[in-house]
């Protein structure tokens, strides 16, 4: 996205008092600025941990913020996060780092629902608004050949956070709690619904109309085996929990007919077998990996143990063989780009604490600020960013500020703007999730 259209979708945050806030909140103001050049992803993201900031105290900049969050969440090019299937092999595939991937929470319903959470405690009205804003969530119908599954847990855990926000009868409650109900059409929506359901409804009166429309909602659902196994066991439980909570104030007799039909259905209807094509990465490079980590040995070497020329010769030759990697047959741009990512991780995992560590780190940086991959995947490509940020904490937390300037030296609007938000928001506030 150009920087000018970003500019132009950034009027209340940066222009309403802008040179007073300069002045006020001078750490601050730069991140805010800078995330007109970004993605909108980053940009929504960047926005919503500037305004759950402590240091942030004007209550005004923190609802303009919040409302330029929502609005670039809703140019997120994921339209939701997608979870790994159970089982099938599917837990080390190209897949399953894919879904890990999402847990960073770019994709449009988490930005938008993290934007009116926070919106909650400033401003009731508006935060009803901003949801109603929301695009609902279509959930995709999987085939066998699936190993993801559409995941929208973040729309749904909204809706007991905003059902009491305007004043209104118990009848307009469930009457607007109804339509969620009625429109629910994967299996993988059956659990989340009733749990908004067990969130938010307590009377009588409101598990009739409910309970009918979920009966009418389980004997719509058909045709989606992949996403009916994987979330068996939470449907099986989350119906147990309703069917006992309708029994003290309305006649669950259907809901349990229905549910008994959902399952007889769907155990008789074609299922899913075992992938037996599950993309597994295979390296070549995986033995002189071991060596270098164990040299033979059953127990990991120690920075002493590797102080040697002969240990720095063979890592430097395993990692010129990083670095000159290609894609292998048929390997796709993705899964090429996660396992060499994959083999740099394991580099700066095995190279000793000090300057050979950092060379290693730069070259990193180095392959991820030239990366195609921003533009074909910028989740990808940022959750391997986020997770070497992760990786060098968790090695030497006292070297974490060096590694901050060394991704900010790279100049990449992204990687800079990282490193900044990293480092000012230092207490790196929780967001509200």
């Amino acid at each position: 996205m150009k920087p000018l259209v970003l500019l132009m979708l950034l009027p209340a945050c940066l222009f309403a008092d802008s040179k007073e806030r300069q002045k006020q909140f001078p750490d601050i103001y730069p991140l805010v600025e800078r995330a007109q050049s970004v993605p909108p992803e980053f940009a929504a993201s960047t926005l919503l941990r500037v305004a759950a900031a402590p240091a942030l105290t004007d209550k005004t900049w923190k609802k303009e913020l919040l409302i330029d969050a929502f609005r670039f969440g809703g140019m997120s090019r994921y339209p939701m996060q997608r979870s790994i299937i159970r089982g099938h092999g599917a837990e080390s595939s190209q897949a399953s780092l894919t879904s890990l991937a999402y847990a960073q929470k770019l994709d449009r319903i988490s930005l938008q629902a993290m934007a009116v959470k926070q919106m909650i405690p400033i401003d009731r009205a508006k935060a009803w608004d901003m949801f109603n804003e929301m695009q609902p969530p279509t959930v995709a119908k999987g085939s066998c050949e699936d190993l993801l599954l559409d995941n929208p847990s973040a729309y749904y855990d909204l809706i007991p956070l905003v059902i009491k926000l305007p004043a209104r009868s118990m009848n307009a409650e469930t009457s607007w709690m109804n339509n969620f109900v009625v429109r629910v059409q994967s299996p993988v929506e059956l659990p989340l619904i009733m749990n908004a359901i067990g969130r938010s409804i307590v009377v009588s009166e409101q598990w009739n109309l409910l309970g009918a429309s979920l009966a009418a909602v389980l004997d719509s659902i058909s045709g989606d085996d992949r996403a009916f196994t994987s979330s068996l066991p939470e449907v099986q439980e989350k119906l147990a929990l309703t069917e006992q909570m309708m029994r003290s104030w309305a006649n669950p007799e259907p809901l349990i007919v229905a549910h008994r039909n959902y399952l007889d259905r769907h155990l008789k209807e074609p299922r899913c077998g075992e992938n037996k094509n599950v993309p597994v990465f295979a390296d070549a490079s995986r033995a002189q990996f071991m060596h270098l980590m164990f040299g033979g040995a059953s127990r990991g070497l120690s920075d002493a143990d590797k102080n040697t020329e002969a240990w720095r010769d063979e890592f430097q030759a395993y990692f010129r063989t990083i670095l000159d990697a290609k894609p292998q047959s048929a390997e796709t741009e993705e899964a090429f780009f996660l396992r060499k990512g994959g083999m740099l991780t394991a580099a700066v995992t095995m190279v000793p604490t000090g300057a050979e560590r950092d060379k290693v780190v730069v070259q990193f940086l180095a392959y991820l600020a030239n990366e195609n991959m921003q533009q074909a995947n910028f989740l990808l490509w940022f959750d391997q960013l986020a997770k070497l940020a992760d990786l060098t904490r968790s090695l030497r937390p006292a070297d974490h500020d060096g590694f901050l300037r060394a991704v900010e030296a790279t100049g990449h609007p992204v990687m800079s703007l990282y490193a900044m938000r990293e480092r000012i928001l230092v207490a790196r506030p929780a967001l509200v999730q």
